[in-house]
């Protein structure tokens, strides 16, 4: 079950992306935007620790359902945050639950 919930979550990744380097890229302007990535290459980055799993929902939806080892900043909070790592080396990875 958690597997499918994995790949289901994380299929949506990339329109979360599109949505999240919109509101970012103001701060990093200059920078490499993002990676289309795939279910299993998320698996990897999480199962090798290579990255910081992002859970972009409201608290209330993230305390439903997240995936275990994920962070939440809600979408709202993201420029303001101070969860996010100072090391820009360190893989983000943003998903929700649903298309944008």
């Amino acid at each position: 079950m958690k597997s499918r919930f994995l790949l289901i979550s994380v299929f949506v990744i990339a329109t979360v992306f599109v949505l999240i380097s919109t509101i970012l890229s103001p701060l990093y302007a200059g920078q490499v935007g993002y990676t289309n990535i795939s279910a299993p290459m998320v698996k990897n980055i999480i199962d090798n620790n290579n990255g910081l799993l992002v859970n972009v929902l409201s608290e209330l939806e993230n305390e439903i359902q997240h995936i275990t080892g994920s962070i939440n900043i809600p979408v709202n909070k993201i420029v303001t945050t101070d969860k996010l790592p100072d090391d820009k080396a360190v893989k983000l990875i943003f998903y929700c639950m649903g298309e944008m």
